[in-house]
C-alpha cells in the first residue's frame, strides 16, 4: 500500500499502521521443559516502508540497508503481500492483505498463498481508522469472511489474523466487538481468528483532532484523550497489553497467540521532554516487558504463559518528521544514509543481539521454624520445618540468595517448591505464603520473631495435604527483590490467619533434611539477561 494514503496534513499527529505475518516454526524448549514457541530473534521484528511520497530513490527493501540483519530481528512486514518476498538469511516475511480498496486481485492473493505455505495472513491494516481501512465493523466482518476462506482455500495451512486496531482502547474494542457480533449473526459462526493481532500506537481519540480519531461507524466524539507525551509511555503500553489479553481470556481466546504487528514512538523527539532519550527509554522498557511478561492465567499456555508472542518495531526506514515533513519517529536506519544505523538502530541491535535466557534452581540459604509452643527456644537448624494451625501455631521461614542471578536479569518466572515429609492429625490445612515481616536468623527465638500486628498480604494460598509438593508463584515478589524495591527477608509459610483456623501439624523438608528422598525448599527462577560484550 502507498504511504500517500496514510500521510495527511496533520503529519506526525495522524497514525500510520501495519500488520504482521506469523509463520509456524519449530518450538524451542527451555532446559526445564517449559514451552517456548520462538527464539528471541523470531520474536523481534520491524516494519519496512515500501515508499514515501513521490521519492524515486527511497530505499524500500532490506537489501538497501547495509548489514541490516546485524540488527538481530527475525521477521518483517511491508504492509502488503508478495508471491516472492525478499527473505535474506531466511528471515520471515509478513503477508498482509490491504482492505482499503476492495476486492483485491484474488488471483495474485491465491498465488502468494500457494507459494508461501504456512504463512500467517493479516487481513487489513488498522481497518477501523479513517485513512487506513476506514471500515465500519459490519463492513470489516464481511471483508474478513471473504479473505479468510479465499486464503484457506489456496493454502489450508495458512494462519489468518485480524487487522491490527490502532490500540486496544475501550473505544476500539467496542468497534471490534461489533464486528465479531455481526460476523456471528451474519455467517452463523464465530469469526475464525487463528492469531490475534493489535497495534499499540498510543494516540488521542478525538473526532476532528490530532491522533487516531474515532473508529469508523461509531458515534462517540472522544475516547482515550492521551497526550503527546503519552506516546512514549511504558506504563500505558503495558496496561494496554494486559487489557487486551484479559479481553481475549474473557472471550475464551486466551489460549491463542497474540502479536503486535506495529508499535513505536510516532511523535518527533522535539515534541518529547527528553528528546531521543524518551524514545530510547520507551524501547528499553517495552522490550524488557515483552521478553519477560508472563501471566499463568492470561498468557498463552503453549508459550509458557507469555503475554505477547511476537512484535514489530515501527520502523526500519520511515523518514523522521524533524527532517522530512510527513515523517514519523523511531527509524532504525536513516533513509538518506542506509549504510549506518540511527541511534535507535544501534540500541535495537545491541539489545536484541545480546539477549539470552537462563534458569536456576536455588536451594534455601537459611530456613527454620517459629513455634508458639516453644517461644524461648533458639531457632537453630532442624531437619524439618513445621506448619501448624490451631491456637498455638507454627510457621516456616525460608530465605534464598538471589545474588547468583546475572546483574540486571529480568525475572520471567519464580516458583517456590516445598515437600511434606510427615503430618499429625492430617486433615487438609490452609496455608499462606507471605514475605517475612522482619529480619531473622537461626540464632533468633520464636518469641523474638513471632509476627505482631498486621501481616503482609498473602502471595498465594494452598491446602497442605500428606505427601504433596507445595508450590507458589513468587514472580512479582522476586521481581521486587531483584529490583531493590523490597528487602529480601525471605518467606513466611504459615496456617492461614495464624490463628485457630485449622488443626494439624505438617512437617516440610528443610535444607538439612537427610531422612528421605524429599528435597529441601527450592526456588526455581527463569530469567532473561544480556550477555556481556566480548
Amino acid at each position: 500500500m502507498t504511504k500517500q494514503d496514510v500521510l495527511c496534513r496533520l503529519a506526525i499527529l495522524v497514525v500510520i499502521c501495519a500488520m504482521v505475518l506469523f509463520v509456524a516454526l519449530p518450538a524451542p524448549v527451555l532446559a526445564d521443559g517449559s514451552p517456548s514457541l520462538y527464539t528471541f530473534r523470531q520474536r523481534f521484528g520491524v516494519n519496512v516502508a515500501k515508499s514515501f511520497g513521490q521519492l524515486s530513490d527511497f530505499p524500500s527493501s532490506l537489501s538497501d540497508f547495509e548489514d541490516v540483519l546485524s540488527l538481530g530481528f527475525g521477521w518483517y512486514s511491508d504492509w502488503t503481500f508478495s508471491v516472492h518476498p525478499e527473505r535474506p538469511g531466511d528471515i520471515e516475511y509478513a503477508q498482509l492483505l490491504p482492505t482499503k480498496r476492495w476486492p483485491p486481485p484474488w488471483n495474485r492473493v491465491e498465488r502468494a498463498a500457494r507459494a508461501n505455505p504456512g504463512s500467517l495472513w493479516i487481513i487489513g491494516n488498522e481497518p477501523e481508522t479513517r485513512g487506513q481501512g476506514g471500515h465500519t465493523p459490519e463492513e470489516y466482518a464481511a471483508i474478513y469472511q471473504q479473505a479468510y476462506y479465499a486464503i484457506k482455500a489456496a493454502d489450508p495451512s495458512a494462519r489468518v489474523a485480524i487487522g491490527g486496531i490502532v490500540m486496544p482502547s475501550p473505544l476500539r474494542l467496542k468497534w471490534l466487538e461489533r464486528s465479531l457480533n455481526h460476523y456471528q449473526a451474519t455467517f452463523g459462526e464465530p469469526m475464525p481468528v487463528d492469531v490475534w493481532n493489535i497495534h499499540v500506537q498510543i494516540l488521542q481519540e478525538k473526532r476532528g483532532d490530532w491522533g487516531c480519531g474515532i473508529p469508523q461507524g461509531l458515534l462517540e466524539n472522544a475516547g482515550r484523550l492521551y497526550e503527546v507525551q503519552d506516546n512514549a509511555s511504558v506504563p500505558i503500553f503495558e496496561q494496554l497489553i494486559y487489557d487486551f489479553r484479559r479481553w481475549m481470556y474473557e472471550r475464551g481466546e486466551g489460549h491463542k497467540e497474540l502479536i503486535i504487528s506495529e508499535y513505536g514512538v510516532l511523535m518527533p523527539s522535539s515534541y518529547l521532554r527528553r528528546g531521543d532519550d524518551d524514545v530510547l527509554a520507551f524501547m528499553a522498557g517495552t522490550f524488557d516487558f515483552l521478553v519477560s511478561a508472563r501471566d499463568p492465567v492470561l498468557g498463552c499456555p503453549a508459550d509458557g504463559g507469555r503475554l505477547v508472542q511476537r512484535w514489530m518495531w515501527y520502523s526500519l526506514n520511515f523518514p523522521f518528521y524533524d527532517e522530512t515533513p510527513g515523517g514519523f519517529n523511531g527509524a532504525l536506519y536513516h533513509w538518506q544514509r542506509p549504510q549506518e544505523p540511527t541511534i535507535f538502530g544501534a540500541f535495537y541491535r545491541d539489545y536484541v543481539t545480546t539477549l539470552a535466557e537462563g534458569e536456576v534452581t536455588l536451594s534455601a540459604m537459611a530456613d527454620t521454624t517459629v513455634d508458639a509452643q516453644q517461644p524461648s527456644r533458639r531457632l537453630g537448624q532442624r531437619g524439618r520445618l513445621k506448619v501448624r494451625g490451631g491456637s498455638q501455631p507454627a510457621s516456616a521461614l525460608v530465605r534464598f540468595d538471589l545474588s547468583v542471578l546475572p546483574p540486571g536479569a529480568l525475572i520471567a518466572r519464580a516458583e517456590l517448591r516445598l515437600e511434606t515429609v510427615a503430618s499429625t492429625n492430617p486433615s487438609p490445612l490452609a496455608v499462606a505464603v507471605r514475605p517475612a515481616p522482619q529480619d531473622w536468623d537461626e540464632r533468633s527465638s520464636s518469641s523474638e520473631l513471632w509476627p505482631n500486628g498486621e501481616l503482609p498480604a498473602s502471595l498465594g494460598e494452598a491446602l497442605l495435604e500428606p505427601g504433596i509438593v507445595l508450590t507458589c508463584d513468587l514472580l512479582r515478589l522476586v521481581r521486587r527483590w531483584c529490583a531493590g524495591e523490597e528487602p529480601n527477608r525471605g518467606l513466611l509459610i504459615g496456617a492461614e490467619g495464624l490463628g485457630p483456623s485449622g488443626n494439624g501439624t505438617y512437617s516440610l523438608a528443610s535444607r538439612e533434611w537427610a531422612e528421605g528422598p524429599q528435597r529441601g525448599p527450592e526456588l526455581w527462577v527463569e530469567y532473561v539477561y544480556h550477555r556481556p560484550a566480548p
